[in-house]
C-alpha cells in the first residue's frame, strides 16, 4: 500500500509540474511573437521628381515607419550624394553653374532636416525639385 501512494504522488507531481511549465512557456512565447510583429509595420508614402515645378516621375512605395527619406529615395531612384547631400537623382543632375539644387519638400512644408534625417510616416508625399535656389 505504500509502494502505491508514492507511485501516486510522484505521478500528481510530475502533472502539476508539466502543467505550469508549458502554460506559462508558452503565453510567454505568444507576448514575445505578438511584440515582434507590431514592430514592423510597412506604409506607403509618395515622392515625385520635379525639375523647375514639372514633374518628371512620381512612385507610391512601401515604406517602414522611421525610415529616413534618404533610405526611401535611395530604395527607388538611382541617386548620387556627396557628403550626404543628394546631387543626382535618376540621371538629373545638380548644376552649380546654373545655382540649380535638389531641394525637398514633405507634406508641402520645406524640409528643414537633411535627407538622412527626415523620418517618414504613412502618407507622406516627398517632392523633390531640381530648381534655382
Amino acid at each position: 500500500m505504500k509502494k502505491q501512494w508514492i507511485v501516486f504522488l510522484l505521478g500528481i507531481s510530475m502533472i502539476s509540474l508539466a502543467a505550469c511549465t508549458d502554460t506559462k512557456t508558452t503565453k510567454e512565447n505568444q507576448v514575445s511573437q505578438s511584440t515582434s510583429t507590431s514592430l514592423v509595420v510597412e506604409q506607403k508614402a509618395t515622392i515625385i521628381l520635379q525639375e523647375d515645378g514639372k514633374e518628371l516621375s512620381s512612385k507610391t512605395i512601401e515604406v517602414t515607419e522611421g525610415q529616413s527619406v534618404y533610405d526611401a529615395l535611395k530604395k527607388s531612384f538611382a541617386i548620387e550624394d556627396q557628403d550626404g547631400f543628394i546631387t543626382k537623382i535618376d540621371g538629373k543632375e545638380q548644376d552649380p553653374a546654373a545655382n540649380k539644387y535638389w531641394m525637398y519638400t514633405i507634406n508641402g512644408q520645406e524640409a528643414s532636416k537633411g535627407a538622412k534625417d527626415t523620418l517618414l510616416k504613412a502618407n507622406d508625399k516627398i517632392v523633390f525639385n531640381l530648381s534655382k535656389v
